[in-house]
């Protein structure tokens, strides 16, 4: 490629003779500046440095212009020279010149604060190119435009790039920045990479000689080149370009500030201030312009993002530096985790404590259970016998009659067969028979019968409410144990004549009976609506003369059941009849021979909206007739 040697010759040319008018103080350019302000009546020196990245060149015409707009206004009062600023000793230079200014690349100022000299920044430039200083700068990749497989920054994966600088933001830092962005470790990204100190004309150098297969060139710098005949735009492509309204050059990166004037603690106020006035009134020219309040808030990210400057420090992942970066968040976790411990014995705490609460409700309810199981033995061995004495009363009492006749009939045949009977000893024995055989029957109809009047006989003091309570939980531990029972006792004992087990095996039988009434019972919802309430109390009947009323105990059973037929009602009169249609009467039955053997008086009401209540009144026993029966049972002991 013979045109492109000699684009090449003619770029090396350039350089030289523009870094030749940089090295030489009498020559034209920024010492043409220094010594032509230094021909002022001046105040005083005013020193200002330019870091040596930005004077590239490409970059020194116009910078040149710029600076000696910004000596016009002060060369009157000051005589000002110009230092050049190393960028690798940058801080020991600013610390040993002591400029009073420094125009640098805005991202190193972080680094001028990373190592110990504090800054304060003026303003920043925004070329004509931008519309925006905070978006003015940014970076373009290019390759040679005969490489068809490299079309995005994707394609870059493993290839060899060339840039100016490892710390240039428009060289190098921005395509880090979008590498870092898509995903990829910025440093493991590229296959190689050059640095070759300039833009112009080492990198551009290193892409078209094919030495690199791309570039990474400031923004702007491919189009002024090519502008100047320096470089034909058409021999590269731009790889990723992105679509902006920000800056009218093509870029394929985020755009960052431009170049920043600082000041020092050390440098004069009334100096800054003039200094501004003279950026911001008469500091710009077509080319670019100077603002104050630029955000660097996308530098900062970008920062971050590539853990350097400011944020080098992550980076460090030794123990104490992720201890300092994250110490906030550890403290956070190990009160967090402190909380955890303190909490995990605290539960293990409950839970010893809830273990031993349910092991005393286990041993308390296997307690119940096997008192249950006593009391349901004790209770059905009393109801069948209860049962056993109503059927023996009842057969007794029904036998007798028989009986007689039978004893009546013989005597009548004794009387009208008393010859034949006499002369046949058969017939006498046979009759004899019948009558001693109908004799013993009578006799054992009477003994059953006074079995059946003589139970009151093991009547002791009994507490009723204790009667209620245990007959309550006795149905509690049966198979309708679902149906709710509202139980309602005054506070004082209720003390009653009677046998303990066979007031609760009434109490069982009237709770029982009320709860096979209810248990089917729902709304129209499929909800159980059934319950069955069970009241004792003191109530006080009057009998003639008036004031000579006693004390009774009452003791009530309701549920909320159906209503009851005309039938229905006849049948709770009697003792054998049930109301239920497979039911055969026994418990109520029960429940009126237990009530009976106490002096009770038992009642049945059907409630008219449905339900039945059952009241039993017992007679109080005073303390008096109390101590009377307690002597009379104790001397029956005796």
């Amino acid at each position: 490629m013979p045109s492109l040697r000699i684009q090449l010759s003619a770029l090396a040319a350039a350089v030289l003779g523009a870094a030749a008018v940089q090295a030489a103080p009498s020559h034209g350019g920024v010492a043409a500046v220094s010594s032509a302000s230094q021909t002022g009546s001046g105040e005083g020196d005013v020193k200002i440095g330019i870091m040596d990245t930005i004077s590239t060149a490409v970059d020194t015409a116009s910078l040149r212009e710029g600076l000696v707009l910004l000596s016009n206004p002060l060369e009157k009062d000051f005589r000002i020279s110009w230092r050049d600023i190393v960028t690798p000793d940058a801080a020991q230079e600013v610390l040993h010149q002591k400029p009073d200014f420094l125009m640098l690349p805005t991202e190193q100022i972080d680094l001028m604060e990373e190592q110990g000299v504090q800054t304060f920044r003026i303003a920043t430039r925004k070329p004509w190119t931008a519309t925006d200083a905070a978006h003015a700068v940014g970076s373009l990749v290019v390759t040679r435009a005969d490489r068809t497989d490299i079309n995005t920054l994707e394609d870059l994966a493993g290839r060899h790039i060339a840039a100016d600088t490892p710390t240039s933001l428009t060289g190098w830092l921005a395509l880090q920045g979008e590498i870092a962005r898509a995903g990829h470790d910025p440093e493991k990204f590229f296959g190689r990479t050059t640095f070759l100190s300039f833009a112009y004309p080492g990198v551009l150098s290193a892409v078209l000689h094919g030495s690199a297969d791309a570039a990474v060139l400031p923004t702007c710098l491919l189009e002024l080149l090519d502008s100047r005949g320096l470089v034909n735009a058409a021999d590269l492509k731009a790889i990723g370009v992105k679509k902006s309204d920000a800056i009218v050059c093509r870029h394929s990166t985020a755009l960052y500030p431009d170049i920043s004037l600082v000041a020092f603690p050390w440098t004069p106020e009334p100096l800054v201030n003039r200094m501004t006035v003279s950026l911001l009134t008469n500091g710009g020219d077509a080319n670019y312009e100077w603002s104050a309040m630029v955000g660097t808030s996308d530098l900062r990210e970008l920062y971050r993002l590539l853990e350097i400057g400011p944020y080098r420090h992550l980076r460090d992942m030794s123990p104490m530096a992720v201890y300092k970066r994250w110490q906030t968040e550890i403290h956070v976790g190990l009160l967090v985790l402190l909380l955890l411990i303190l909490n995990e014995f605290r539960l293990r705490g409950l839970v010893a404590k809830r273990t031993s609460e349910l092991s005393d409700a286990l041993s308390a309810l296997e307690a119940s259970q096997a008192e249950a199981a006593v009391v349901r033995d004790q209770l059905g061995a009393l109801e069948r016998k209860n049962i056993a004495a109503q059927m023996s009363g009842m057969i007794a009492h029904e036998i007798k009659s028989p009986v007689g006749a039978i004893r009546n009939f013989a005597a009548v045949v004794k009387i009208l067969l008393k010859d034949a009977i006499a002369q046949n000893p058969n017939a006498r024995t046979a009759v004899e028979g019948i009558d001693a055989e109908a004799l013993k029957i009578a006799g054992i109809v009477d003994r059953v019968r006074g079995y059946v009047k003589n139970r009151t006989a093991n009547h002791v003091l009994a507490d009723l409410k204790r009667a209620v309570d245990r007959g309550v939980r006795a149905f509690k531990l049966g198979k309708l144990a679902s149906v709710p029972v509202l139980v309602q006792m005054p506070n004082e004992p209720a003390t009653v004549l009677g046998d303990g087990l066979e007031l609760e095996l009434l109490v069982l039988n009237l709770v029982k009976n009320a709860a096979e009434a209810v248990h089917e019972q729902t709304d129209e919802h499929g909800r159980a609506t059934g319950r069955v309430i069970v009241t004792l109390a003191a109530i006080r009947t009057e009998t003639p003369p008036e004031g000579c009323g006693r004390r009774q105990w009452m003791l009530t059973v309701a549920d909320n059941g159906r209503k009851l037929t005309e039938a229905e009602k006849a049948c709770l009169m009697h003792s054998l009849e049930s109301v239920k249609p497979d039911g055969l009467g026994l418990g109520l039955s029960i429940v009126r021979g237990i009530a009976d053997s106490h002096g009770a008086k038992i009642e049945f009401v059907a409630k008219p909206a449905g339900g039945v209540v059952v009241s039993v009144l017992f007679d109080e026993l005073d303390e008096e007739a109390a101590a009377r029966a307690a002597g009379a049972i104790d001397a029956g002991r005796n």
